[in-house]
């Protein structure tokens, strides 16, 4: 309600909307207004591509409002993705981002906020800072920051320090702690009054996750208490089929809410939500998914459970274009209209649109021998095949990840032809990095079965 209130006092002002088309261009439409036309330096032979703007817009009835923009900025070399499943720019090694506030008084955008963040030499994150605008001394001002800590060998994240800037000083707030097992699984993060802990099947796959608390009273902590409870079960194919979320109530669970995954293609394409009521699981809501040729999702339609009809009925859904590398080029809302059987934009329905700059990532050459590298049949049922071409080196390391960035296998391959076994693996989209020498490339690639 106070963001529908604030946004009610923004001038009702309708930019235009620029269509991007399928590539990424040199030109910066006008809805990203912190570019100059030299914004974006293009790399002949580069084929990889990072964002380097957002613009955020609401509708007020039904007018296309402005809200903020966003502007990122890297060191040669460095680039990250946004996640298609939250549209969160945790996954984007920026250098450095700016934080844009539509001041409707003005008709223009004001500083609001500044994100900057080092790196070791691994490319692993060691600092994340948040500044934020001093109008009346027109400067920047330290607010929060997140350091992080590895260990030997920078294959685990051990430690996460979360320090705010207050009377000229960093003071610690809280300090996260991770713990994993021997196969690299994270088993507890924890804090002074808080602890997240996993177990996992012998697939690897987490089983159980289950919260902690403790308060702090009289002048020392009280003893942990359970909180909540998240249950995961797997289909015999590996996919994740349900979990249960629970709370602990006078000394036992108590259910709360049960969700299913159905699968298309190794694609989720519904997720259905029931809520406890009554001593059993009443149909709550539903959301059904939808992509594209090269798996990027397209939409996600929110349904609701109407007991009168006993089914569920249209109410809102979130919609996505790419570019022609599947990054992500708008990202909006949209609500169902019973009246007109239609969808369409209500107040605080939301449009973002994002801008891209091709770039030569470090160590990566795609005009290199590896970019001839082919990956067929696609998607793969039991084995899936690859071409390396010729290599300056006469073999190659491969690396078969899941889109969570884990490693599921690390082999050493002769250069040409050559075969992995995936019967293995659950139904979805893997990832496969060769490097040979100085020269690394990353594939996708779709199991199915």
């Amino acid at each position: 309600m106070i963001r529908k209130i604030y946004l009610r006092m923004m001038l009702l002002l309708a930019l235009p909307v620029v269509s991007q088309g399928k590539t990424t261009t040199l030109s910066v439409p006008t809805i990203f207004p912190h570019y100059g036309s030299g914004a974006a330096v293009i790399f002949p032979g580069a084929n990889h591509s990072r964002i380097i703007g957002k613009a955020s817009f609401v509708y007020i009835n039904g007018v296309l409002t402005p809200m903020d923009s966003a502007s990122y900025s890297y060191s040669f070399g460095r680039g990250g993705q946004l996640s298609t499943d939250d549209m969160d720019d945790a996954f984007v090694n920026f250098d450095e981002s700016i934080t844009y506030l539509y001041d409707a008084g003005v008709g223009n955008y004001a500083a609001k906020q500044k994100r900057f963040q080092s790196f070791n030499a691994s490319g692993k994150a060691q600092k994340y800072t948040f500044q934020g605008w001093n109008g009346i001394a027109g400067t920047w001002e330290d607010s929060l920051r997140y350091i992080y800590a590895y260990n030997n060998d920078q294959t685990r994240l051990e430690e996460s320090r979360l320090e705010t800037h207050l009377d000229n000083m960093w003071v610690l707030r809280a300090n996260y702690i991770n713990s994993y097992d021997a196969n690299l699984n994270l088993i507890k993060t924890s804090i002074l009054n808080y602890e997240w802990n996993f177990t996992y099947d012998a697939s690897n796959r987490v089983v159980q996750r289950i919260e902690k608390q403790r308060f702090f009273q009289s002048g020392a902590f009280t003893s942990w208490a359970f909180k909540s409870r998240y249950s995961f079960n797997y289909a015999s194919n590996g996919q994740l089929a349900s979990y249960v979320r629970e709370i602990y109530e006078n000394n036992a669970w108590v259910n709360q809410e049960k969700v299913e995954f159905t699968y298309g293609l190794g694609n989720v394409s519904s997720m259905s939500i029931s809520k406890w009521q009554s001593g059993s699981w009443a149909n709550d809501s539903k959301h059904v998914f939808s992509y594209d040729g090269n798996n990027n999702k397209l939409s996600d339609e929110t349904q609701t459970w109407d007991a009168a009809s006993s089914g569920y009925v249209k109410a809102s859904r979130l919609l996505w274009s790419y570019n022609s590398f599947s990054q992500p080029l708008s990202y909006k809302s949209e609500t169902w209209n019973e009246v007109s059987g239609s969808w369409t934009v209500t107040d605080e329905d939301f449009l973002n649109r994002y801008h891209y700059q091709n770039y030569v990532p470090t160590g990566v050459d795609e005009a290199s021998a590896l970019s001839a590298l082919v990956l067929f049949p696609q998607p793969a049922i039991n084995n899936l095949q690859f071409n390396t071409g010729d290599l300056k080196s006469s073999t190659a390391a491969l690396e078969v990840m899941d889109m969570s960035g884990r490693v599921l296998l690390r082999s050493v391959t002769e250069a040409g032809s050559g075969s992995i076994d995936v019967s293995a693996y659950p139904a979805g989209t893997y990832l496969l990095r060769f490097t040979s020498g100085e020269e690394s490339v990353v594939r996708k690639f779709l199991v199915t079965h």
